[in-house]
C-alpha cells in the first residue's frame, strides 16, 4: 500500500451499506504505515554493496552535472557611461558574462541588486560581439518608461525602439511591428502585454502543438498499459489533453483571422529578456495527475505564447541559447514553477535525462502525500497532495547550471540595515466571537455538516485575513451568524490592528515630516474598489484616520490611483521626491517591479501576504539599494488571540489564526529561500504553495490552544533530526567504505616504505670528483666525469625529441645504481621562460620506486637536480610515507570504534515523535481532519 502511494483507512461495518470510520485504527495504522516507510528507507540503505550500488544507478543519471563559476571581471563593457560602468558590481558582471557564456539563463537575484543593469549590458554585449542581431527586452507593462529611461542612461548612443503596450494597441501594431523587422536596433523594449501581442505563424505554432501531442501520446499509450482504477482515470485525462491538442493544432491550421502586422519569427528578434519571469509562470502542465493538489491546474496565454517563443528560439539557434529570464521570485507558489523554468531553459537537458514531462519529473524531485478527503456526498475519497521537494541538492545542481542564484547575504550592496517589530493588539469581543465561529464552522466541515461549496479551509482562510484586520471586512451574511445587529453596527468604534497601525504611522510622520521621509503600509484586504463604494475600505479607514489626526490628504497616496503606465512613473517619482509621506500598496500592484525606496523609513504590514514569498517582495520595497535611510523597521500587526486556561488553571496568551498563519508563512519563505540559495543541507523542503489553514489548525487556533505552537516546534525539530539522522546514516556508509578501503592503502604505503628504504641503500656516493655517469646514445655506452657535459648531453636528447615530436620514455643510462630515463609526455604544457633551450621533458631515476625531476634550461641544473634526487628527495618521500601510514592507520583507529554507533539523537527523536503523536491525537490531527465523518455511505 505505501508503495502505491495509499494511506490505509480503517472501517468499521456497521449495515451492509453503512460502514463507520475507526479513528483510533485508522491513526494507529498510519503511524504503523510511517514506521514501516522508515525503516524500508533505513534497510535499503543499511547494506553498503546494495547502497553503492543504488548511489551508482542515481549518480550516473541524475548526480553527474558540475557547478561552473562564472567571473565577469575582465569584462569592459564598451559604450557604457563610464560613470554607471564605474558603478557596477562584480555580482553583475559574473551574470552579464554567464549570459554570454551559457545562452540561456535564469538571473535569480534579490530585490534591488540590480538585475535591471544586468539586462541591458548584457544584451548590448550579445549585439556586441555578434551573439545576437535584435535582443528584446520584455518588461512588466509599468516599468516601459522607467526600463527606457535606464538603457539612455547606461548606453546613451543605443538605438532603442520602445514599444509599450499604448504603442502595441491595436491601431498602432502593424506600424510598429514593421519598424522592429526594418530597423537596426540595438534593443527592442516591450512590455508583458505587448509581447504577447507579436504572433508567432501558424506553422511554429503547429510545430510547436505537434511536439506537445507527441508528449502526451506516448504518456497516454503508457497509461493503457497500466492496470486499477489510477490508471484508468489517468487514461481518461490524457484523452481529453490529447483531443484538447489535436483540436489546437486543428484550428491553427483552419486559422484564417486577417491580421497584417509581420509574424514574430520575421521581425527578427533573437534573444528574449524576460524580466519579472514568474508573470510565465502558468504553464500547461499536460499531466495525468489532475487530482493531485498543489499541481496548477488550467495555463495562462501569456505562459503558453511565451513557451512557444522560446521552443521556435531553439529551432532557429543552437539548443539553450536565445532566453534569458530575470526574477527575485523564481519559485513564487508551487514547486511546478521549477519543471516551468527548466522546460523554458533546460529543455533539451530534460529530455536527454527523461524528465521532458512534467510526471516524470515530480516522480524525480518531488513527493506526493495521499490523504482522505471526504466529498460532498460525504464519502471517503483518498486524494493525493504535491507536499515535498526531494532530492533537492541533485536539482540544485541540475538548475543551477542555468540559474545565477544569489541571496541577500552573498551580495555586498550599500542598503538599510532592518528590523521587524511585532505590534500586538488585543482581539476586540467581536473578534473572540468570531475565532469561535472559526472553530464551530471547522468543526461543521470536519462532521461533514456543511457542503463543500458552502464553506472550506480557503474560505475559511480568506475570511481570517479579513477578520483580523477589521470584521467589516465580512459580508453582512457571514457577520450575523456570531453578532446581533447591535454588535454589527457597533463595529466601527472598535479599535482593532488598523487603528493601532495609524497611531504608529501618525508618530513616526510626526517625527520624520521635516526630513520628506515615506512610509509604506502593505495591505491586501479591503483596497479600494470604486465599483463597489458601500464595501468597506481599509485604505479609506487609515486615510480618514490619519486626515483625522492632522495628516495632510495630499501627504497619502493609494497606489490603486494610478492606472496608466504613465500614472504610475508620476506616482513613483512623487514617492520617491518626498512629495508623498505615506504610500498604501497592495502586494500585487506594490510588490515587484515598483521603485519608491529612496525616503522609506518605514514599513508597515498590516497583513500576512498569501504566498511565502511575498514577504522578500514586501521588503524589498523598502530595504533597497538606493535608499537614504541607513535603517528601516518593519512593522507587522497580529491581531492576539483567545486567553488560554491550562489544565492546571492558570491562563496563558493565546494563539490567534492571525499570529499562526505568519509564523507558518515565515518559516515556509525561509525554507524557499534556503533551499534555491544553497544555505540548507535538507534533501527535501515543503511545497512553496499558499498558506491554508487545515481544520485542526484553524480550530486550534481560533481557541488559543498553545498546544498548536508546540506542534509547530515539534515539527521544525523532528524536521531537523530527520535530517540529522540522514546524515548519520550517509556517514555511516561512508564510514564502513573508509573501514574497507584503508587497510589496502596502508598496506600499499607500507609496500612503497620498504621499496624506497632498499633504494636509499643502493645510493652510491657521487660527491665532488667522485661524480660518474654512464650515458648511452643508442648505439655506445659512454662514462662521463663532467657534470655540464653529462647534462648538456641530457638537454640534447631531450631537444631532440621535442624537434621529433617523439613521446614516451627513453633509458639513456644509469646513476649512482640508478636508471636514467627521460621521458616526453604526450600530453605536456610548453613551461614558460626564455632562452632557446627551454625543453619540455621529464627525468626519471629508476629504482624499485621512480623519483622524478624536471630537466632545466641549463646543463648544470638538469645534473644537480638528478643529486638532489639522491641526497634529498628519496628522504622526504620516506617520511611523506611514514607520514601518510600514520595518518590513514589513525584514520582507521579512529574510525573502528564508529563503526555501527548508534544515532546519538535516536532518544530525542523517538520522544519528539512520541509528543507530537500524542498532540495530534489530541488535537484531532492524527487522522486529517478531512479524512472523515461519522456515518460513511458505502
Amino acid at each position: 500500500m505505501a508503495l502505491n502511494l495509499r494511506v490505509p483507512i480503517v472501517k468499521d461495518k456497521i449495515s451492509d451499506e453503512e460502514y463507520i470510520v475507526n479513528k483510533e485504527e485508522t491513526r494507529k495504522a498510519r503511524t504503523s504505515q510511517e514506521n514501516l516507510k522508515d525503516k524500508f528507507k533505513r534497510w535499503l540503505w543499511s547494506d553498503l554493496e546494495r547502497a553503492d550500488r543504488l548511489a551508482k544507478l542515481y549518480n550516473e543519471k541524475y548526480n553527474c552535472f558540475a557547478l561552473r563559476k562564472f567571473n565577469g571581471s575582465h569584462l569592459e563593457l564598451p559604450g557604457m557611461n563610464p560613470i554607471w560602468r564605474a558603478k557596477i558590481k562584480p555580482h553583475q558582471l559574473n551574470a552579464i558574462w554567464r549570459i554570454i557564456c551559457t545562452g540561456n539563463a535564469l538571473i535569480s537575484h534579490p530585490v534591488g541588486a540590480g538585475k535591471t543593469i544586468v539586462m541591458i549590458a548584457a544584451a548590448m554585449e550579445l549585439k556586441r560581439l555578434g551573439l545576437c542581431s535584435k535582443p528584446c527586452l520584455v518588461v512588466k507593462d509599468h516599468m516601459v518608461e522607467q526600463v527606457s529611461s535606464e538603457v539612455i542612461q547606461l548606453y546613451p548612443k543605443a538605438r532603442v525602439l520602445i514599444a509599450g503596450s499604448a504603442q502595441m494597441s491595436k491601431q498602432k501594431r502593424q506600424e510598429m511591428t514593421a519598424r522592429m523587422a526594418t530597423g537596426d536596433w540595438d534593443i527592442v523594449l516591450t512590455s508583458h502585454t505587448g509581447f504577447s501581442k507579436l504572433k508567432l505563424g501558424s506553422e511554429i505554432v503547429k510545430r510547436v502543438l505537434e511536439e506537445e501531442c507527441a508528449l502526451v501520446e506516448a504518456e497516454y499509450k503508457t497509461a493503457k498499459l497500466g492496470f486499477g482504477d489510477e490508471s484508468k482515470r489517468a487514461v481518461k485525462v490524457l484523452e481529453r489533453k490529447l483531443d484538447s491538442l489535436k483540436q489546437k493544432i486543428l484550428a491553427t491550421a483552419n486559422n484564417s483571422t486577417k491580421d497584417d502586422t509581420i509574424a514574430f519569427e520575421l521581425i527578427g528578434i533573437d534573444t528574449i529578456f524576460y524580466d519579472e519571469s514568474q508573470d510565465v509562470k502558468r504553464k500547461e502542465l499536460n499531466t495525468k495527475k489532475d487530482r493531485v493538489l498543489g499541481v496548477p491546474n488550467g495555463s495562462s496565454y501569456r505562459a503558453e505564447d511565451f513557451y512557444q517563443k522560446t521552443r521556435y528560439m531553439s529551432y532557429v539557434l543552437e539548443p539553450g541559447r536565445g532566453i534569458v529570464l530575470l526574477t527575485a521570485t523564481p519559485l513564487s507558489n508551487s514547486m511546478a514553477e521549477g519543471w516551468v523554468n527548466q522546460l523554458y531553459l533546460q529543455y533539451h537537458t530534460l529530455q536527454q535525462l527523461g524528465l521532458l514531462s512534467f510526471d516524470s519529473w515530480v516522480s524525480n524531485y518531488a513527493e506526493i502525500k495521499v490523504s482522505a478527503e471526504i466529498t460532498a456526498q460525504l464519502t471517503i475519497e483518498v486524494k493525493s497532495r504535491l507536499a515535498l521537494f526531494n532530492n533537492l541538492p541533485e536539482w540544485r545542481t541540475l538548475f543551477w547550471q542555468i540559474a545565477d542564484v544569489l541571496s541577500e547575504e552573498e551580495l555586498d550592496i550599500a542598503k538599510p540595515t532592518f528590523n521587524y517589530e511585532t505590534v500586538e493588539v488585543p482581539a476586540t469581543t467581536e473578534q473572540l466571537k468570531f475565532f469561535e465561529s472559526i472553530a464551530k464552522r471547522a468543526e461543521a466541515i470536519q462532521a461533514g455538516l456543511v457542503e463543500p461549496e458552502e464553506d472550506n479551509m480557503p474560505l475559511i482562510t480568506t475570511h481570517v485575513r479579513q477578520g483580523v484586520i477589521d470584521l467589516r471586512l465580512l459580508q453582512y451574511s457571514v457577520l450575523s451568524k456570531f453578532l446581533t445587529a447591535e454588535e454589527i453596527e457597533g463595529l466601527k468604534d472598535s479599535y482593532t490592528k488598523v487603528d493601532a497601525c495609524i497611531d504608529n504611522v501618525y508618530r513616526i510622520w510626526k517625527e520624520t515630516r521635516h526630513t520628506g521621509a515615506t512610509q509604506l503600509i502593505f495591505c491586501d484586504m479591503g483596497t479600494p474598489n470604486k465599483k463597489n463604494k458601500n464595501r468597506f475600505c481599509t485604505y479609506d479607514k487609515i486615510k480618514f484616520g490619519l486626515v483625522a489626526k492632522g495628516v495632510p490628504a495630499s501627504d497619502i497616496a493609494y497606489i490603486h490611483d494610478a492606472k496608466t503606465d504613465e500614472q504610475k512613473d508620476a506616482l513613483f517619482r512623487s514617492v520617491r521626491y518626498g512629495k508623498v509621506g505615506i504610500f498604501i500598496l497592495s502586494t500585487e500592484k506594490g510588490g515587484v517591479g515598483t521603485n519608491c525606496q529612496d525616503n522609506v523609513c518605514a514599513q508597515h504590514d498590516l497583513d500576512c501576504p498569501l504566498r511565502p514569498t511575498d514577504h522578500t517582495q514586501r521588503r524589498g520595497r523598502s530595504v533597497r539599494q538606493g535608499n537614504r535611510h541607513d535603517h528601516v523597521t518593519i512593522y507587522r500587526y497580529v491581531t492576539q488571540g483567545k486567553p488560554y486556561t491550562q489544565a492546571d488553571g492558570k491562563t496563558v496568551a493565546g494563539l490567534s489564526p492571525d499570529s499562526y498563519l505568519y509564523q507558518m508563512s515565515i518559516t515556509k519563505a525561509t525554507f524557499i529561500e534556503q533551499a534555491l540559495s544553497g544555505r540548507s543541507s535538507a534533501r527535501s523542503i515543503e511545497d512553496c504553495s499558499d498558506v491554508i489553514l487545515s481544520l485542526s489548525e484553524a480550530m486550534a487556533s481560533a481557541t488559543g490552544d498553545p498546544r498548536l505552537i508546540r506542534k509547530v516546534e515539534l515539527d521544525n525539530q523532528i524536521g531537523k533530526l530527520l535530517i540529522e539522522e540522514r546524515d548519520y546514516i550517509n556517514q555511516q556508509l561512508n564510514i564502513k567504505r573508509e573501514l574497507e578501503r584503508l587497510p589496502g592503502v596502508i598496506t600499499s604505503l607500507v609496500d612503497k616504505q620498504g621499496r624506497i628504504s632498499r633504494d636509499l641503500n643502493r645510493v652510491q656516493d657521487t660527491s665532488g670528483k667522485k661524480f660518474r655517469i654512464q650515458l648511452n646514445d643508442g648505439e655506445t655506452s659512454f662514462e662521463v666525469t663532467k657534470r655540464v657535459s653529462a647534462g648538456q648531453f641530457i638537454n640534447q636528447f631531450a631537444l631532440e625529441l621535442e624537434a621529433t615530436g617523439k613521446c614516451g620514455l627513453f633509458e639513456i643510462g644509469k646513476f649512482s645504481g640508478f636508471d636514467v630515463v627521460v621521458e616526453r609526455p604526450e600530453l605536456f604544457i610548453k613551461r614558460k621562460g626564455k632562452g632557446k633551450d627551454k625543453v619540455d621533458c621529464l627525468l626519471h631515476l629508476v629504482g624499485e620506486e621512480r623519483y622524478t625531476t624536471n630537466i632545466c634550461d641549463n646543463a648544470l641544473g638538469t645534473i644537480k637536480s638528478l643529486e638532489y634526487l639522491l641526497s634529498d628527495r628519496m628522504l622526504v618521500l620516506l617520511q611523506q610515507t611514514q607520514n601518510a601510514i600514520a595518518s590513514y592507520q589513525k584514520d582507521y583507529d579512529d574510525l573502528a570504534p564508529q563503526r555501527d554507533k548508534p544515532f546519538v539523537s535516536s532518544a530525542l527523536l523517538a520522544q519528539a515523535l512520541t509528543e507530537r503523536e500524542e498532540l495530534e491525537r489530541e488535537l484531532g490531527l492524527g487522522v486529517s481532519a478531512s479524512d472523515v465523518t461519522d456515518v460513511i455511505a458505502s
